[in-house]
């Protein structure tokens, strides 16, 4: 009796330790299906990285060369305003060299006609002694 207690007693003992063993190794499949999940899932996330790395480098470049289009904008706006600055630097030049070549037309126009004047002059001064001599005749 006591070996059948004895072999009862290990009987128990070993279904006990193969539930446990069964339960274990369910345990070790689900981890491991687990495993190969997260196994998975790490490797799509490095490619998603790896892609979002290429896309970030190729952004980058777009970005680098956007950059040096705004760079020549801004380089062909300072010209264009300097341009623009002289221009009216010169426009007002021309309106002021303009106005006295008028002014000169002008004056130009007044010493003919005093020139005119001055050309009767002598003329006049001639009548006038004339005048004189024959005032001074009737006298």
């Amino acid at each position: 009796m006591q070996m059948e207690l004895s072999h009862k007693r290990a009987r128990i003992e070993l279904e006990k330790a193969a539930n446990t063993n069964a339960r274990n190794y369910e345990t070790i499949t689900v981890l491991k299906g687990k495993i190969s999940e997260l196994q998975w899932n790490i490797m799509n996330q490095e490619m998603q990285m790896t892609s979002q790395d290429s896309q970030k480098q190729e952004l980058m470049e777009q970005l680098d060369v956007q950059q040096k289009k705004w760079q020549e904008a801004t380089q062909q706006i300072q010209t264009l305003q300097a341009s623009q600055s002289l221009l009216a630097e010169y426009e007002q030049k021309i309106k002021d060299l303009e106005q006295k070549i008028s002014q000169q037309e002008h004056d130009a126009l007044i010493v003919k006609n005093m020139k005119a004047e001055l050309a009767r002059f002598p003329k006049m001064e001639r009548e006038l002694r004339q005048l004189r001599e024959e005032n001074a005749y009737f006298r």
